[in-house]
């Protein structure tokens, strides 16, 4: 590191002088390769997000004089307990005659970004990506692919950390000044889910199918008196991946259909959690349960009900659930995948669910959302009626 000063033999007029470059210096840039063909849940990666949803930065090369790097962190969600991550080892500079072509790195994981704060429950390994065997610490030219080996032996738990990559001069032709210099930095999501926490691709079976009943809805060939009940049971039969115990259309034996005949949701219920699928129920009633007032609040709250239960678990949480004395039946979802940013959404037959203005609403006006649909359904129907029921939705396995 320093300044260097060019002159040209036979003409000294010709000379160049400055700190341009980065004397004996090993300076990489870690970045990602294409994750295609390895163990990452979304290949379409998205950047941490801090909880007003703007991307969150790290200073790289903050030792350099001028070579310094911000850049964003790219997130990587995984399921495996032990899985390989693919990243290149770049060179910074174009000019490279007077810097130094290679070094060791490591990488570490940390729980913070800026530092390091040990990870308990995963360890990270490293190799040239040709080479069969990984280590702790590995020798590198600047232009090398290499492979990371992260192992989680936290048991049933998920977990968030950072890779942090750390580069040393390794002190053979050129002798650099930098130690400990941080050159890349990634974020891990290790991700497990509990029989009532469910994955987006599941949940896109539930968006599809509650698409094909809401068609069916306006086409008016619907017997009874609506099809919410209907509606709901499809979406739990296609995320359940159930097409012999949930509704189907057609509905009738004679038709091909299975023959679910559904009555209330209680009823309903009561046949789900016998079938394993229900985990827990909740009940909430409104202030004027005593009353033919209108309901002004609840009487508890339905978020700190429903907070408690998720316990910030990654995934999609679903409620079945029903409004003003089981007249209305619907689904709720709950998107906790960033649990800084929780949303939610209601889907129905496109009574209530109306589009945006019912899907990824910010969980926090979950109560203040539930409490408008309570006073208008008084509004409108039995004034009797004041309570909501939810049953929170689980895989058998």
């Amino acid at each position: 590191m320093g300044t260097i000063t060019i002159k040209q033999t036979d003409n000294a007029s010709n000379s160049y002088s400055g700190e341009g470059i980065e004397l004996d210096e090993f300076i990489p840039y870690v970045k990602l390769r294409d994750t295609k063909g390895y163990e990452i849940v979304d290949h379409d990666l998205p950047l941490e997000k801090d909880k007003n949803d703007k991307h969150v930065y790290v200073d790289l090369l903050s030792q350099t004089s001028h070579i310094k790097k911000q850049t964003s962190i790219f997130t990587l969600p995984i399921e495996l307990k032990k899985f390989i991550i693919p990243f290149d080892v770049e060179q910074v500079t174009e000019d490279s005659m007077f810097q130094d072509d290679n070094g060791y790195l490591e990488v570490e994981l940390s729980l913070e970004k800026d530092k390091f704060v040990k990870v308990e429950g995963a360890t990270a390994k490293l190799k040239l990506k040709t080479e069969p065997e990984f280590s702790n610490k590995l020798l590198v030219k600047l232009g090398t692919e290499i492979d990371v080996e992260i192992e989680i032996t936290e048991e049933e738990k998920s977990i968030d950390f950072y890779l942090r990559f750390i580069a040393n001069d390794d002190e053979d032709t050129f002798i650099g000044e930098y130690e400990n210099l941080f050159c890349g930095c990634f974020k891990v999501e290790f991700l497990t889910f509990d029989k009532d926490v469910f994955r987006e691709e599941e949940i896109s079976l539930l968006i599809e199918e509650n698409k094909k009943a809401q068609a069916f809805n306006k086409t008016g060939n619907v017997i009874g008196n609506g099809y919410c009940i209907n509606t709901a049971d499809r979406g739990l039969g296609a995320i359940l991946k159930d097409d012999k115990n949930f509704y189907t259309e057609p509905n009738y034996i004679s038709q091909g259909g299975n023959g679910i005949r559904l009555m209330s949701s209680t009823s309903r219920a009561l046949v789900i959690k016998n079938l394993g699928y229900i985990k827990s129920n909740i009940e909430i009633k409104t202030n004027n349960y005593n009353t033919n007032d209108k309901p002004t609040q609840f009487q508890s709250s339905l978020a700190k009900r429903i907070n408690s239960e998720i316990n910030n678990r990654k995934g999609y949480h679903l409620y079945y659930f029903s409004m003003h004395g089981e007249y209305h039946v619907m689904l709720l979802v709950i998107n906790m995948m960033n649990p800084k940013n929780p949303t939610f959404s209601i889907l129905d037959q496109g009574y209530v669910d109306r589009g945006s203005s019912s899907r990824n609403i910010p969980f926090s006006k979950l109560d203040e959302t539930f409490l408008i649909l309570a006073q208008a359904f008084w509004k409108n129907k039995n004034k009797h009626a004041k309570n909501i029921l939810l049953w929170k939705i689980q895989r058998k396995s």
